[in-house]
């Protein structure tokens, strides 16, 4: 049977993503209306989960109810994210507040040029190895 902290990383995480966009609103006018809806789907649900274990009512009616607004929920927190990552830039390491992991550069690969050069006549690969079935004995013609 579930228990009661089956959601709660779901809940905390939603928590920090209305904490963090608070704490930086000024950098986000504008998400009144995102902020608002996530926190609506955050007290619905938690309403629908304490519904859920204390066994009020059809707890199969309520555990689709509390998917639903799960799911309408992650909906909403990933609209506010996006608006985050469009408002502060991709780049930002603010975005880890908001559960958001910014955009980096890819470290390059060494060119050839970039390289220190082979020693003369040594190719640098290994030599071919050869298998002990494919060598040729007296009883055994080669393959």
């Amino acid at each position: 049977m579930p228990g009661i902290t089956d959601y709660g990383k779901l809940f905390r995480d939603w928590e920090g993503l209305l904490g963090a966009a608070e704490k930086r609103a000024a950098a986000l006018p504008g998400a009144d209306d995102l902020k608002a809806a996530l926190a609506g789907h955050l007290a619905k649900a938690r309403d629908l989960k304490l519904k859920q274990e204390g066994f009020d009512g059809d707890k199969k009616e309520t555990t689709e109810q509390l998917r639903s607004v799960v799911k309408d929920g992650r909906d909403a927190a990933s609209m506010l994210r996006a608006f985050v990552k469009g408002r502060l830039g991709l780049r930002t390491e603010v975005l880890k507040e908001f559960g958001v992991q910014p955009t980096r550069s890819r470290k390059r690969a060494k060119t050839p040029e970039d390289q220190p050069a082979a020693a003369p006549g040594a190719s640098g690969a290994p030599p071919p190895a050869t298998h002990p079935a494919e060598t040729a004995t007296p009883d055994k013609p080669a393959k």
